[in-house]
């Protein structure tokens, strides 16, 4: 094994790049975790030469930094608590690192060069089951994510970073060779500079810090880079081993069908919906936000044309669609983003989104042979400040239903605006009184990586299971348009009391494994 390059550039690219820990916050069921590389047993020792050893690894410690009962720890007080390692190359490996908290609810884990003014911290906090990670320098501390992770008392963490081939993989508690990683970047090699810890967060104790040999898989199309395709407002409909992707991408004239075999490489197949031919659809411009569902035998497009909702029907995924509904949903008044959900009992639901003194998300039951609607309620409307960046815009809602509670999803801000993101709301029946996530949003911007205006997305299921979200982002950090459509996945998680969140893996703009 080649031994190890410039750690702190490395996490600071990948932690900069990073939107959630895939290990905090399980897909269900939980992956296990493979501790394979990182012995239970006591691994630091101290040399004759009066280094402290981490396998192959020799830290020097200073400040209040010590070695007690094979245990690397820090003094609080102290003004310095590190460890340093001189002897750092260049690396194809693996780099485990595993950590305890104890005595305290919070601590954490900082890494820096030993000739350089940054340095990234990881931060544990069990009360609030959050890990943060900041970026500190000369100027100033910023956050670089807040994430959701549960911690169970005294719970042993496990940071991993995988290098290859100038390509570093940061991973969190699961690192088995199927694990997603949190980032995967590409850095410039550097040697010579030196790998610092901090010892002195909180009570965090260092357990153990080993080298393994590079396990995971890079093979060419084995993975997906965002965006994958252009369009806004985008659903993926998956049929019979192949995936359909929709969007608002030729808004004055209809729509553009993308299919795929593996989500990655997307052709597009012409129209799917066009005005002005045989049977055509209703409307003639502004064609917006389609969403294709198979039913009976027939695939059902629910659409938006001169800012009303329009349904279509067609034999084919790839089309034409044809006219189903006489005319748009509600004639005396305009409507938008259609989203059609159906319940267990095979009850119908319609959500879209009306005008007046904003956005609203409305809910309603709804007749497919009749293309009628009934007992409207409204159901969301913009109001937290993180959902009032850019007006009063609620809008592009998606249901999910898990264990008896549904799961409304939502778009706020106006779509121009960098902080347009996702936000979920709950409820025990499917036209309850919804009450907004605490932890919302769930998926929002990440400069760093290029991905603003991230939102109006729905929701599918990849045909091994696993459950992904599609949304769109701006362009560039300076242009809107083309919006560009992009996938991650997503998953519940189980808090402490027993109750589950919705989780949003991403933006993400590095390789993503597809799903197998």
């Amino acid at each position: 094994m080649k031994i190890f390059y410039r750690t702190t550039a490395a996490l600071l690219a990948l932690l900069a790049a990073s939107a959630v820990i895939t290990s905090c916050g399980e897909k269900d069921p939980p992956a296990e975790t493979t501790d394979s590389a990182v012995t239970t047993e006591t691994a630091i020792t101290e040399p004759a030469d009066g280094k402290v050893a981490f396998g192959d690894l020799r830290f020097t410690l200073a400040g209040g930094a010590k070695i007690e009962n094979g245990i690397l720890s820090g003094d609080r007080s102290a003004s310095t608590n590190n460890a340093l390692c001189e002897d750092i190359g260049s690396l194809e490996g693996c780099l485990d690192i595993k950590v305890k908290l104890t005595g305290s609810t919070s601590g954490g884990i900082s890494f820096k060069y030993k000739n350089d003014e940054r340095r990234i911290f990881i931060g544990f906090d069990k009360r609030t089951n959050n890990v943060r990670i900041s970026n500190y320098t000369k100027d100033g501390v910023s956050i670089v994510k807040s994430l959701y992770c549960p911690m169970e008392n005294d719970a042993e963490i496990t940071v991993r970073i995988a290098f290859r081939n100038s390509i570093a993989r940061f991973f969190i508690n699961d690192i088995s060779d199927t694990a997603i990683p949190l980032a995967e970047i590409t850095v410039s090699s550097s040697s010579g500079k030196g790998l610092m810890l901090d010892c002195g967060s909180g009570s965090l104790q260092f357990l153990s810090l080993s080298l393994s040999d590079y396990t995971y898989a890079t093979d060419e199309g084995k993975t997906y880079v965002n965006p994958v395709a252009p369009g806004a407002d985008p659903f993926i409909l998956p049929w019979e081993g192949k995936y359909y992707l929709y969007s608002t991408n030729a808004g004055s004239t209809g729509f553009k069908v993308y299919e795929s075999d593996n989500l990655s490489k997307w052709t597009e197949k012409g129209y799917c919906l066009k005005k002005g031919e045989a049977n055509s659809p209703v409307g003639d411009r502004n064609f917006w936000a389609p969403e294709v569902y198979y039913i009976d035998g027939h695939f059902y497009m629910f659409y938006v044309t001169n800012e009303n909702i329009g349904v279509a029907i067609s034999d084919s995924p790839l089309g034409p669609f044809t006219k189903y509904s006489s005319d748009v949903l509600f004639k005396n008044t305009k409507a938008i983003d259609p989203h059609l959900f159906i319940d267990d009992d095979g009850q119908m639901y319609l959500y879209y989104v009306k005008f007046g003194g904003g956005n609203h998300i409305y809910g309603a039951k709804f007749d497919l042979k009749t293309c009628r609607v009934t007992n409207e309620k409204r159901l969301i409307s913009a109001e937290a400040g993180w959902e009032t960046i850019m007006g009063s815009i609620a809008e592009g809602p998606f249901m999910l239903k898990r264990n008896g509670v549904y799961y409304l999803t939502y778009s706020a801000n106006h779509f121009e605006s960098q902080g347009y993101a996702v936000g979920c709301a709950t409820s025990s029946t499917p036209l309850g009184n919804y009450e907004k996530c605490e932890y919302n949003p769930i998926l929002s911007k990440n400069e760093t990586i290029k991905a603003v205006g991230t939102g109006h997305h729905s929701f599918f299921t990849a045909e091994n299971g696993e459950l992904f979200i599609v949304y769109h982002r701006h362009n560039s950090l300076t242009e809107i348009q083309t919006r560009q459509t992009c996938i991650d996945r997503c998953g519940f998680v189980k808090d402490p009391d027993g109750t589950e969140r919705l989780v949003v893996y991403g933006p993400t703009s590095t390789q993503q494994k597809l799903p197998e």
